[in-house]
């Protein structure tokens, strides 16, 4: 896959992306907002609704509690109950007791507030604020009371009791539907009787038929018994019994909100009443006018993505296209026309700048492969010299054989070891096998070199060897202390009738490793280092501008051929110094370069 494709592949995937995280933070913040609007709202109208029944409820307990606190009211049913009724001089206090009662109970509030409120009992007597409805027989009385649940249920219960939704049976059409409160009178054998306020059942219906509940479920329950319910089967309303579990021993009105994946339940508890007023919210309407926006929103973004990838596309091609022209003309170079510049039209400055350091990187190998080939001209005329004039060295190693020999039949052990040093830096010197070395074969060499130059002078000539272990394992151009230390004896010895001698040590420093070769010969005269240097300079400017080094001759390696070898190896990050010595007036050359642990192995 080419890059521009990877680029618009790329970027499409991150546009899309993005769409969709943005879209699905929308639609989730739409959803919460809404959410949080119908949970405020559904609270709002839930503490309103439970106000609303509070209130009506607890009139109804006001009149019960205002009728029992009545002396007249009560001395009259205790007279209604005490009393022989069989004994015609008693009917006359009965009769009285019941206008007594009469008389309470036809308060303009109690009329004006409340459907009915009776009061009857087991002797038969009714007596009700509704006088608009006639007044049962005393035998149906009893029947009601022993068949209805309700009032038996009062006289084993401790205060008032709400009886829910009924038909009002003190009406022979029983078309009135109503709730009730009652009230068991106790204290006298079998009771004083019983006091009922009814409202009509409407007034509860009033209070859920708010525009606001129009959506909404409603289950209110009195005592765990249905009150009133809308829109909610019988399945569901086992699963809203469960939550009544959380209202044990409650004290205070309860207020609560339960959600679940389909709902959220407004639940508002009245500990007082036992009653239980459970709103629920279908969830999915929340979502209904989310639909519409979110489809509209998806249209919109399809199509903005849509344009967004045409645009990406186009772009792509735009700006990949240096890139592709770019690599046309990269793959057009070869080692013949590295020099070649590469000219790139309507690019950016990034392409500009890639285009530079590509050209550049071209500049540095062209110069690399010219280094490296002046560098095997340089090795090579090494290897000339170390050969002799082309001597074979299989015939010299045949003659130092020879030598050797006759030095053990003569029992001569200088003979044997002037051989083997002479062999030795034969081997070392014309082996071609690599060009590198480490120091520490470079001393080797330079030490069999001295020994042979001990046996020409014996004890005119001392050397002094001194290294660190570590840098002696330090890799370096072949060939470069021996024709150094040569060198003081060609041209530092030369006049010499005293003791000649010779230091070469070798150390680390600051992380770099450094040989110093010294003599204490005649050194350098100033026109013999002020040519040096300036054959240094030339071999410089040859390699910074690829020109052809010249002024090296087969059969002339020395301090010249070893400075342009180090230069090459060490990229001039190196050390190369020579001049004479303050103590005793003889030649100084210093080596050093930076030390490499890891350098790597190979051709250079």
């Amino acid at each position: 896959m080419s890059f521009s494709k990877k680029l618009f592949l790329a970027y499409s995937l991150l546009i899309i992306f993005l769409a969709f995280i943005v879209g699905i933070a929308f639609y989730t913040y739409n959803l919460r907002v809404m959410e949080e609007d119908v949970v405020a709202k559904l609270n709002a109208v839930s503490d309103k609704v439970a106000q609303e029944v509070s209130s009506l409820l607890n009139q109804m307990d006001f009149i019960i509690d205002f009728l029992i606190s009545n002396n007249d009211f009560v001395e009259s049913t205790i007279t209604l109950n005490a009393l022989n009724r069989k004994n015609n001089s008693n009917l006359v206090y009965v009769n009285e007791a019941k206008k007594t009662i009469e008389g309470i109970l036809y308060n303009y509030l109690i009329i004006r507030r409340f459907y009915r409120v009776s009061y009857f009992n087991k002797k038969g007597d009714f007596i009700t604020s509704n006088f608009k409805s006639p007044f049962p027989q005393e035998d149906r009385v009893n029947q009601l009371i022993n068949k209805t649940k309700w009032f038996t249920l009062s006289e084993k219960v401790q205060g008032n009791i709400i009886i829910p939704q009924y038909y009002d049976p003190w009406r022979d059409d029983k078309n009135v539907k109503v709730f009730s409160k009652v009230r068991f009178l106790g204290g006298y054998e079998n009771g004083l009787g019983y006091i009922e306020v009814q409202m009509l059942y409407s007034n509860i219906e009033n209070i859920f038929n708010d525009e606001s509940l129009k959506n909404v479920k409603i289950l209110m329950t009195a005592d765990k018994n249905v009150f009133y319910a809308r829109n909610i089967s019988e399945t569901e309303m086992k699963d809203y019994y469960k939550l009544l579990s959380k209202f044990t021993n409650v004290e205070i009105d309860f207020s609560s909100l339960d959600k679940n994946d389909n709902e959220l339940i407004a639940i508002r508890y009245l500990p007082k009443q036992k009653i239980a007023i459970f709103l629920i919210f279908d969830r999915t309407l929340i979502e209904r006018p989310l639909k519409i926006s979110r489809n509209s929103v998806l249209l919109f973004g399809l199509l903005i993505i849509f344009i967004s990838l045409f645009f990406i596309y186009f772009m792509t091609n735009q700006f990949t296209k240096p890139i592709r022209e770019l690599k046309s003309k990269v793959d057009k170079i070869n080692i013949n026309n590295l020099s070649q510049r590469i000219v790139l039209e309507n690019t950016n400055d990034e392409i500009k700048a890639l285009n530079k350091a590509f050209q550049n990187l071209l500049d540095r190998l062209n110069e690399a492969i010219n280094k490296e080939m002046k560098y095997k001209l340089l090795q090579m005329k090494a290897n000339l010299e170390a050969l002799q004039a082309q001597v074979n060295p299989h015939f010299i190693y045949n003659i130092l054989n020879i030598i050797s020999h006759r030095g053990l039949l003569n029992k001569d052990k200088e003979i044997c070891e002037i051989c083997s040093s002479l062999a030795s830096m034969l081997r070392y010197s014309t082996s071609a096998s690599s060009r590198i070395a480490t120091l520490k074969d470079e001393v080797e060499h330079v030490r069999n070199y001295l020994n042979l130059m001990k046996k020409r002078y014996e004890d005119k000539l001392e050397y002094f060897m001194e290294f660190q272990e570590e840098v002696l394992n330090q890799r370096v151009p072949k060939l470069i202390l021996q024709p150094i230390v040569e060198n003081s004896f060609a041209h530092g010895f030369e006049n010499k009738t005293d003791k000649m001698k010779v230091w070469i040590k070798g150390y680390e420093k600051d992380n770099w490793w450094y040989v110093e070769v010294k003599d204490n010969g005649q050194g350098f005269d100033d026109e013999a280092l002020i040519n040096i240097k300036r054959e240094i300079e030339n071999i410089k400017r040859s390699f910074n501008y690829n020109e052809e080094i010249e002024g090296f001759e087969i059969g002339k390696i020395g301090l010249l051929n070893t400075y342009a070898r180090m230069m090459i190896f060490y990229k001039n990050k190196f050390v190369f110094d020579i001049g004479n010595s303050n103590e005793n007036g003889g030649a100084v050359v210093l080596l050093g370069g930076e030390i490499e642990v890891n350098r790597e192995e190979g051709e250079r």
